[in-house]
């Protein structure tokens, strides 16, 4: 994908990708759609500000409510890989899941379960780089989204804030 678009680019969502992608939303628990679901992509129009290639990267999960931790640990094959948008990812026990690496599956599953939260677990990619995983960023176009209140956007508007200040710096 990163060969077909470059930066100042505009593109769009197909019909069928979005389709695909709100049945996707669908199968995601309420609580984990935030973090998990690139929601914004459905029926979307976007101006490319930059274009990184995919290379079976690493993915560091952040959980903070227990009801998602749980759906974590009954999500995870005998394996111990997770989906996630389509893509296999195997759990690294590292950090805190460290000890029971030698340990049988119940041990390890217990362990999850009773993690500290907010925790943040660190997956790798079962498969090679993919170009359909290519990181695209983007400016949505098509839908405003208002930060300006609530502790549901904090972390969006901090991160705003702090992308304005560097942009245009003071004095």
């Amino acid at each position: 994908l990163a060969a077909l678009v470059e930066e100042g680019c505009i593109i769009s969502s197909s019909k069928g990708f979005s389709n695909e992608l709100r049945r996707q939303v669908a199968l995601v628990p309420a609580q984990m759609r935030e973090e998990l679901v690139d929601s914004n992509w459905v029926d979307g129009v976007f101006l490319i500000v930059q274009v990184v290639e995919d290379r079976g990267a690493q993915v560091h999960l952040q959980i903070k409510e227990k009801d998602d931790l749980i759906a974590f640990a009954s999500q995870l094959t005998e394996q111990w890989i997770w989906q996630m948008r389509g893509r296999p990812f195997r759990l690294l026990f590292e950090g805190p899941l460290a000890e029971v690496t030698g340990s049988d599956r119940q041990q390890r599953l217990d362990t999850i379960r009773a993690m500290r939260l907010p925790c943040s677990l660190r997956l790798e990619s079962v498969q090679e780089g993919d170009c359909g995983e290519d990181g695209i960023m983007a400016v949505g176009l098509t839908r405003p989204i208002d930060i300006s209140s609530g502790a549901y956007h904090l972390r969006r508007r901090l991160r705003f804030q702090a992308a304005l200040k560097k942009a245009i710096p003071v004095g």
